[in-house]
């Protein structure tokens, strides 16, 4: 399998988009993935 780079959006709870980043993945609804998204999301981004 290889890796592609595709850009994601992680949108906040009034679908406002908190962050845009690259990132490398298969499929980027993989769990494992998504915990990657929440991890970058908690270490960067200020919460409310």
């Amino acid at each position: 399998m290889s890796l592609k780079i595709k850009s994601y959006t992680v949108y906040g709870p009034e679908k406002q988009p908190l962050f845009y980043h690259n990132y490398l993945f298969n499929d980027w609804q993989n769990k494992a993935v998504n915990i990657k998204i929440m991890k970058f999301r908690n270490k960067y981004i200020e919460k409310d």
